[in-house]
């Protein structure tokens, strides 16, 4: 994580990242992720080994047109042509923690 924080699911374990944490998602292990600071995220990812760089290519050019939340049932459509699966519904995550709202955002 470079700057804001995230709540990661991974399996049924949940966990908190902030800036300078690292998150291992095994393949095959269901996981998903929710923005829980009041600014973007930006942070690092590497997939190995590679090929699912055209899902993302899909997905951002989706998520680059957006007026309000995504479709679900949109992204199941292009996760379709993907190896993997959307499993569930995403993770609900209460408010960002107050130490994470009061923190001056990067500038």
């Amino acid at each position: 994580m470079i700057d804001g924080h995230l709540q990661v699911q991974i399996g049924e374990e949940r966990h908190d990242l902030g800036p300078g944490c690292f998150a291992w998602l095994p393949r095959h292990i269901p996981h998903a992720y929710a923005n829980v600071s009041d600014s973007p995220v930006h942070l690092v990812g590497c997939i190995v080994p590679g090929g699912i760089e055209e899902l993302f290519a899909a997905q951002g050019a989706y998520f680059a047109q957006l007026q309000g939340p995504p479709d679900p049932e949109r992204l199941a459509a292009i996760w379709a042509g993907h190896p993997g699966r959307v499993v569930g519904p995403p993770i609900q995550v209460a408010a960002a923690p107050a130490a994470w709202r009061t923190s001056t955002p990067p500038s």
